[in-house]
């Protein structure tokens, strides 16, 4: 019998993968990860604009083989916007 295929999504706010299994081990990328009891893994800084590959690792005791892989895009991470301040130097008096 084989693990079902993950079903992960994208949680950007949190930077996390979301929807696996609680304590569950995975495979991503050929590196080995455990979610949390939330049922969440932490998004890897090299993971942002590529495309990952997430396996279910089978479970001995219950005699299960490691799952199909979920094949998931994550975007690349957007250019935070620079803080500033324009000014006008025909605004500006007694300058």
């Amino acid at each position: 019998m084989q693990e079902g295929t993950p079903s992960a999504t994208i949680d950007f706010v949190n930077e996390n993968l979301t929807g696996l299994m609680p304590s569950a081990a995975y495979t991503i990328n050929g590196a080995d990860e455990t979610s949390n009891i939330s049922r969440n893994i932490s998004l890897e800084e090299s993971w942002f604009g590529q495309l990952i590959d997430i396996i279910k690792k089978g479970v001995v005791a219950d005699s299960t083989a490691d799952s199909t892989a979920q094949s998931l895009l994550i975007s690349s991470r957007p250019i935070a916007p620079t803080l500033g301040k324009e000014v006008d130097s025909a605004l500006m008096v007694g300058q």
